[in-house]
């Protein structure tokens, strides 16, 4: 999409390499993968229920904008990432938060507001993966 938004947790790489242990890696990548999902999932059903049709309008939804929303992890090894996009020509117009058209604005929500509306969610899978290491530091484990 053409209007990115982009969250970015920094200093975990350098946690994961100075640690440098298998459970680690495996609680990071099990912290990115459940973000990545929540806020596929999130926008899946916003593209289903939001916005409301309006009142005597006759159009037929087809749900192509949520079925093109597509999500990719990259796992942490030296680095982690998650993804979540579509090719799909006109969403810019729809929810791009810079690029949306007036008839959307105010009715359909960007992909901006999704993401401000998901970090607590994000952050709070984070933590959990950190608790667990700070558990397994405190119990020797690593």
């Amino acid at each position: 999409m053409a209007d990115a938004v982009t969250m970015e947790i920094r200093g975990l790489d350098a946690l994961i390499r100075r640690l440098d242990k298998a459970p680690v890696k495996k609680w990071a990548n099990e912290a990115l993968t459940d973000s990545v999902k929540a806020v596929h999932e999130r926008l899946s059903e916003y593209t289903q229920t939001k916005p409301p049709k309006p009142s005597g309008s006759t159009y037929i939804r087809t749900f192509t904008l949520k079925d093109s929303i597509q999500f990719s992890i990259t796992p942490f090894g030296t680095s982690g990432e998650g993804r979540i996009y579509t090719a799909l020509d006109y969403a810019p117009y729809v929810i791009g938060h810079e690029s949306q058209v007036a008839l959307h604005m105010g009715r359909w929500w960007t992909e901006k507001s999704v993401a401000e509306e998901m970090k607590p969610i994000v952050i709070n899978y984070f933590s959990e993966a950190l608790d667990k290491v700070a558990q397994a530091i405190a119990g020797g484990i690593i």
